[in-house]
């Protein structure tokens, strides 16, 4: 009876911890389908006001808008900067209310509705590491958002009932978090220590798992898709900083000069073997796990970029090109096959077979556009929904792509 009452407040505790994840998941939503377009709308409505007030900027955000041009001498004028061309999609939430705040012709209602919205995000979504929300916080803060927005574009309605109702989608769930967490705060922390003794490449990767290690996040596909966004803004952040050392204009490359530095490279003797003519294709996912159509194998090898944690699924044909599709899902093509197979790569599971009229029999490449299936044909190629599995468009080529 301890047992299964150990089991049953388990279940419960999931049960539970689901339902707060579903609640930042929806509101989350609202945050960015429904206030960030609110926002930019109502930017460009006023977009032509001019009450100039003094903008504190983050320093990505700065980065985001201007662009510093290499002068002579130290200064700090205006004159060393010139604007980007960027558009009202570029704007999250934070910006947009920045320049809606300081630079727009705002009703005493508007600004503060618009102060309080943002101060919403920062309050239970920018720090919150869990991606959770409690019972008691979400009862309050969607009444309170719903309200509020409604009053600032009363059209809404019906997008808050759609997301109200949402299910939990956890792979969407997870790119919220990471867009929503304030990653950039956490950089800036250190961003003193990286202009003084500089982070290269290498250090990036050591730098994230610091950084990390202090948000207490325990899902584990969660901290992937968070160690990939601070990778990717360290990189940046060295880019940033480089370039501002660089007095001078770049020189131009000439004819024939490398222009490219090897960022990474792995041996992979200990999984693949030493017959590298057996990988016929190779992607990296989202998460930095990398899948391999070992050819001569007849199988998908799934590992980490150090070879790690090596995983395979046999396939029954000759596995030759390989895209991911989503987080966990591949489309794969064979050889002497005019099928594309998708398979999980999470539950090593073959989900679905596609036949594709034109597909040669002698292997063909195969990506993802738009969430799209790319496959190369005679003479063509096919455009595919990989969840209908039909050719939603053709393309003809002179030869075979």
């Amino acid at each position: 009876m301890i047992i299964n009452g150990k089991k049953i407040n388990k279940q419960i505790k999931l049960r539970m911890d689901r339902e707060d994840r579903r609640r930042y998941f929806i509101v989350g939503s609202v945050i960015l389908e429904i206030v960030t377009p609110v926002f930019r709308q109502r930017l460009e409505k006023d977009y032509k006001s001019k009450g100039l007030g003094s903008l504190r900027f983050h320093q990505h955000q700065w980065d985001l808008l201007y662009t510093e041009k290499p002068t002579p001498g130290f200064h700090h004028c205006y004159c060393k900067y010139s604007a980007k061309a960027i558009t009202l999609d570029d704007l999250d939430i934070t910006l947009a209310s920045l320049i809606l705040m300081n630079c727009c012709n705002l009703t005493p209602n508007e600004l503060s509705l618009i102060s309080d919205l943002r101060q919403f995000k920062n309050n239970y979504l920018s720090h919150n590491t869990k991606g959770a929300i409690t019972q008691a916080e979400y009862t309050t803060l969607f009444g309170d958002l719903t309200t509020y927005v409604l009053q600032l574009d009363p059209s809404k309605q019906d997008d808050f009932i759609r997301i109200q109702n949402r299910s939990l989608d956890d792979s969407l769930c997870n790119k919220y978090v990471v867009f929503l967490l304030d990653i950039h705060q956490k950089l800036e922390e250190i961003d003193t220590r990286i202009q003084k003794i500089g982070v290269t490449t290498a250090d990036i990767h050591s730098t994230s798992t610091e950084i990390l290690s202090t948000m207490n996040i325990n899902n584990a596909e969660l901290k992937s898709e968070i160690m990939a966004k601070l990778e990717e803004v360290l990189q940046q952040l060295i880019i940033n900083q480089t370039s501002k050392r660089v007095d001078q204009p770049n020189k131009p490359y000439k004819l024939g000069q490398s222009i490219f530095t090897l960022h990474h490279q792995t041996d992979l003797t200990s999984v693949v073997g030493n017959t590298w003519i057996g990988v016929t294709d190779i992607v990296m996912m989202d998460d930095g796990r990398l899948v391999m159509c070992l050819s001569l194998q007849r199988r998908l090898l799934i590992c980490n970029t150090d070879g790690s944690q090596a995983d395979s699924i046999d396939v029954q044909d000759i596995p030759w090109c390989v895209t991911a599709v989503n987080n966990s899902t591949v489309a794969v093509t064979l050889l002497y096959s005019r099928c594309i197979e998708m398979y999980d790569i999470n539950n090593k599971l073959k989900l679905k077979s596609i036949t594709v009229p034109g597909m040669w029999w002698r292997g063909n490449g195969i990506t993802t556009i738009n969430n799209k299936l790319v496959v190369g044909c005679n003479n063509r190629l096919h455009i595919i929904d990989h969840q209908t599995g039909e050719v939603v468009q053709t393309i003809q080529t002179d030869c075979d792509p």
